[in-house]
């Protein structure tokens, strides 16, 4: 089984040396968060950078799965979404957010399947826009 682990604590994690704000047990693999959202999604589905940017979607009541970290993105994961025909990334903010947008359309803009770009505003993700703007900014920026 696999767990991953976010620091909790009131710091900037990348300012601390050997400290990261996700970590996980040695050994364990790299798995998408939420793939029970598959099974809720209907034609389209959100897909996230990170786990509580896809907590944070279900919890304005739409579907959505999250690549644990844009350097994570595994090819083989746009099997799972090819039946969908559209597919929202929440893209964060930053130039991680920009290389998940990359890695996904390569491998997922094929067929009836469209990557649908949603980018936050700079140094924001789904969770900080959601804590700021509310529910219905995020559900505004889906296009059906």
């Amino acid at each position: 089984m696999n767990f991953n682990f976010r620091c909790i604590q009131n710091h900037n994690c990348k300012e601390v040396p050997h400290h990261s704000k996700y970590w996980k047990r040695k050994g364990s693999k790299t798995n998408l968060y939420g793939v029970l959202s598959v099974a809720q999604a209907t034609d389209w589905i959100v897909v996230t950078e990170g786990e509580i940017d896809a907590l944070t979607w279900q919890q304005a009541g739409v579907p959505a799965l999250a690549v644990p970290g844009a350097e994570n993105w595994q090819p083989y994961w746009a099997n799972l979404l090819e039946d969908f025909s559209r597919v929202y990334l929440a893209e964060d903010g930053d130039n991680a957010g920009k290389d998940l947008w990359i890695a996904m359309s390569e491998h997922i803009d094929q067929g009836n399947t469209m990557v649908v770009r949603m980018r936050m505003p700079d140094g924001e993700d789904s969770n900080s826009m959601f804590l700021k703007q509310g529910k219905e900014y995020l559900l505004g920026r889906i296009k059906k």
